[in-house]
């Protein structure tokens, strides 16, 4: 299965200099970049006996919210939610950083993957994608040979 890594986009100078960038541009900047560019939520995949099991962290979102798609081998994790404005809304915001939740993650899947089964389930700012392994990959019991 392949996944995609975050990394910050805030430049790593050393402690003892100053955040040259930061003289420069403005912390405001890089803190918008990186809470807002190449941000995926966090995945935790599970191999057992008979499952792989893929969970993603996406708090404050409903099942309605999700796109779970297969394509070929590759399973599609999306979502694209941007909130309402609201018109009548008292006050004016002077920074804004919650509201919208947009990802796409894409797992390539192996071939021992049973791709008619795949379940999803979404409980307590978790989702949860369960992809049963096909029965011939699954591992099978020691065969007993008798002694003639």
């Amino acid at each position: 299965m392949s996944f995609v890594v975050y990394k910050s986009l805030r430049p790593n100078f050393s402690p003892v200099a100053p955040r040259l960038a930061d003289n420069f541009i403005g912390s405001q900047w890089f803190d918008w970049v990186a809470s807002n560019v190449g941000k995926q939520p966090a995945v935790n995949v599970q191999e057992k006996s008979d499952t792989f099991v893929v969970e993603i962290a996406v708090p404050g979102l409903r099942k309605e919210d999700f796109k779970v798609e297969l394509e070929g081998s590759v399973l599609k994790v999306s979502v694209e939610q941007t909130e309402k404005e609201q018109a009548d809304a008292p006050g004016k915001y002077h920074r804004r950083e919650f509201g919208q939740a947009v990802f796409q993650r894409y797992f390539t899947l192996p071939k021992s993957v049973d791709g008619d089964n795949i379940g999803a389930a979404y409980q307590d700012g978790i989702l949860t994608v369960t992809l049963p392994k096909k029965a011939e990959a699954q591992p099978k019991p020691a065969k007993q040979i008798t002694i003639a």
